[in-house]
């Protein structure tokens, strides 16, 4: 009996592309029919020739076609200023030649690409801030004050990032004084409890509290973007890095604080004492419920701190009443993308956008040269 794949190379050669092809995709797997069909409109490999493979060389093939496309998400959410500004401090300064900075614009570009490439999704929305969070400001006027202002280098290259991202065919999200993570949040869920699989790419730990079975956090494993690659959390990683479900995040941080957005946890109280105490009584409520089985020198402090406690989780809670009203991503514009690489003088890009259909060949397989 031949092997599968050799009978569907067989098909494409007697060009009977409508009723046997979907046959045999549907008894086959659609990866690996759609992975062979990539072989020859983009690698130009003859169907003939491909009829010709032993059945090792098909095995090699699959398993290359699997990895290279099996889809990690439905949807890849981005958090925007965060890999932005990963992009801006984990790059040399990069100028053009009238000396306006480029380096953010080549970092972002470098991560949304590296980012497509692991998690294949079908769409992507990159989320920014637009103003401060008013909401939170009333509950913590020093809320983020810990935080210096944007460098105007940086600044500067948010408009043309922007630009580039929807020329990208990724849709930009942002709404007056309302914060990025808030909106990201909100939608990730909606579309999670859809059935949609959800992908968040980002290094802030707050999105923990929300993934779960059909939403997965993407975070960079080093402080430099250009050196860092992404590794997926899921619940499973979550709990073993802290000892905490994602469910449990809201009151874990609200026990120790967040230094990153100015909030100050309960004296004493650091990761290790806050997943015990999560552990052993599940919520801030069952803590405050049991607070005089916890260590005399906690007893006291932790009924004088459920003002802060009750605070906090009001500040790191996402507010997942927002509607972000998005529809669709904008149709990608390469023409357009690339007159934007070219104007702000960055030829590797370019020259790399131009390849990455080329690339997709040497991903698959190292058989024969493409």
């Amino acid at each position: 009996m031949a092997f599968p794949y050799e009978i569907y190379a067989k098909m494409l050669i007697s060009k009977d592309l409508l009723g046997e092809k979907k046959h045999f995709c549907d008894r086959a797997n659609g990866f690996a029919c759609r992975g062979i069909d990539i072989l020859i409109v983009h690698c130009r490999y003859s169907p003939s020739r491909l009829s010709g493979w032993a059945v090792g060389e098909w095995h090699l093939a699959v398993r290359r076609i699997f990895k290279t496309f099996a889809q990690m998400a439905d949807l890849l959410l981005l958090d925007g200023h965060n890999i932005v500004f990963r992009a801006f401090y984990g790059m040399r300064p990069l100028p053009r030649k009238d000396g306006f900075p480029v380096n953010a614009i080549y970092g972002w570009v470098k991560t949304i690409w590296h980012l497509q490439d692991l998690v294949r999704p079908q769409k992507i929305f990159a989320f920014f801030d637009k103003g401060k969070s008013t909401a939170r400001l009333k509950i913590y006027p020093e809320y983020k004050a810990n935080r210096t202002s944007m460098p105007e280098e940086l600044r500067k290259q948010l408009p043309p990032i922007w630009e580039m991202t929807q020329a990208m065919g990724i849709g930009v999200v942002a709404m007056e004084n309302v914060e990025a993570d808030d909106l990201l949040a909100a939608y990730a869920t909606r579309q999670a409890a859809n059935g949609v699989t959800v992908a968040v790419a980002s290094a802030d730990k707050d999105f923990a509290q929300i993934v779960g079975n059909s939403i997965i956090q993407w975070i960079p494993t080093a402080a430099s973007s250009q050196k860092s690659d992404w590794q997926p959390m899921d619940s499973g990683r979550i709990f073993k890095k802290w000892g905490i479900p994602p469910g449990a995040m809201v009151d874990f941080l609200s026990l120790v604080g967040d230094t990153a957005d100015n909030i100050g946890g309960m004296r004493g109280v650091g990761p290790k004492t806050a997943g015990q105490w999560l552990s052993r009584y599940g919520s801030i409520d069952g803590i405050l419920a049991h607070a005089n089985e916890l260590p005399a020198r906690f007893r006291n402090q932790l009924l004088q701190d459920e003002k802060l406690l009750r605070r906090n989780q009001q500040l790191i809670r996402f507010d997942f009443s927002l509607d972000p009203l998005i529809l669709k991503p904008p149709a990608q514009r390469l023409e357009d993308f690339h007159r934007l690489l070219s104007k702000y003088e960055l030829p590797s890009l370019l020259q790399a956008s131009l390849e990455r259909d080329g690339s997709i060949c040497q991903a698959l397989l190292s058989l024969e040269e493409c």
